[in-house]
């Protein structure tokens, strides 16, 4: 209750980010969970050792809408 699933296109200075770098600078940042990366079509949920190289969407759970 009070939070919501979004997608975020990831920014360009993420590339070569590992997942759990992203997902301390999201709940950081933005108080968001990351729950799963997604490209190509292909969604990795809680990917263990994932470094994004450009182009990833990130599934997250907020209170709000996340922009990045």
């Amino acid at each position: 209750d009070g939070n919501r699933f979004s997608r975020c296109s990831i920014p360009t200075k993420w590339k070569g980010k590992t997942f759990v770098d992203v997902m301390v600078e999201m709940k950081k940042e933005h108080d968001a969970l990351v729950l799963a990366v997604e490209k190509g079509g292909v969604t990795v949920v809680n990917p263990s050792e994932y470094v994004f190289d450009g182009g990833e969407e990130i599934v997250v759970i907020a209170q709000h809408d996340v922009k990045l």
